[in-house]
C-alpha cells in the first residue's frame, strides 16, 4: 500500500494530462462516508426507512462486516478507498484502477445503458458521459448488499449517480456520489471527497493480510 498521505494541494504542472493520470487520497482528503472514521458515528442519522433501520440494529460489526477475511468492497464504498487511484481510458471506455483490492471498475462511454440480461455484480454497471469537465456516471445492477461497512443494507434496485469534477489546472479532482435506493433511504444520499495529483504515484498491488 502507498500514498504521499502529506501533501495538502495537488501538482498543477500537467493539465494537459486532464483526468487520465493516478490521483492520490492525502491526509487533506476527507473520507467518503464518515462513520468510516468518526467514533460512534450514528448511522441513524442517515433517512432509513424502517427496514433498513432495523438491519442496522442487527447488524454483527465483527461477524457481518462485509470485507471480513480480505472480501473486496463493492459500490458505493469502494470509492472511498483511501490509495492511489488511475484512471486511463482503453478502447473508447475509462476504467479505474483502484489500489485497495486491487480493484477495477469500467465506465462504459459508448452506451446508455446496461445490456439486456446483466446480471448483478460487486460494482455494478457503468454508463457514463462528459459535461464540460465533468464525467457523469451512472451504475446499478449492483448486487454487494451493502451501502457501507456499517449495517446499512443496499439493495438489488439501488442506483449511483457519480460526478467526477476536474480542476482547470489538473491538480484536483472533485467527487459527489449521490445513492438512491427506496429500500434503504427515504430520500438520495449524496456524499462528497476529493483526490489530488501528486506525480509519481503509483498504484501498487493491496496484498491484503487476512485474519
Amino acid at each position: 500500500m502507498s500514498g504521499p498521505i502529506f501533501v495538502t494541494e495537488g501538482d498543477a504542472s500537467q493539465p494537459e494530462l486532464g483526468i487520465f493520470r493516478v490521483w492520490s487520497h492525502t491526509r487533506a482528503t476527507n473520507m467518503l462516508f464518515p462513520e468510516t472514521v468518526v467514533p460512534n458515528f450514528d448511522v441513524t442519522t442517515y433517512p432509513l426507512t424502517d427496514a433498513a433501520r432495523a438491519s442496522v440494529e442487527a447488524f454483527d460489526p465483527v461477524l457481518q462486516n462485509p470485507t471480513r477475511n480480505c472480501a473486496s468492497k463493492g459500490m458505493p464504498i469502494i470509492m472511498e478507498q483511501p490509495y492511489p487511484m488511475q484512471v486511463v481510458e482503453e478502447n473508447g471506455d475509462i476504467i479505474l484502477y483502484m489500489e485497495e483490492y486491487d480493484a477495477v471498475r469500467t465506465i462504459h462511454m459508448n452506451r446508455d445503458a446496461a445490456p439486456t440480461g446483466t446480471g448483478g455484480s460487486l460494482h455494478g454497471y457503468s454508463t457514463g458521459r462528459w459535461e464540460g469537465n465533468t464525467l457523469l456516471v451512472h451504475t446499478d445492477h449492483m448486487n454487494w448488499g451493502w451501502f457501507d461497512q456499517a449495517g446499512i443494507p443496499l439493495s438489488e434496485n439501488a442506483v449511483v449517480d457519480e460526478k467526477f469534477t476536474l480542476a482547470a489546472d489538473g491538480s484536483r479532482l472533485d467527487y459527489t456520489t449521490t445513492v438512491t435506493d427506496a429500500s434503504t433511504f427515504t430520500e438520495p444520499v449524496s456524499l462528497s471527497k476529493f483526490w489530488l495529483y501528486v506525480p509519481g504515484v503509483e498504484v501498487k498491488p493491496y496484498e491484503c493480510a487476512q485474519d
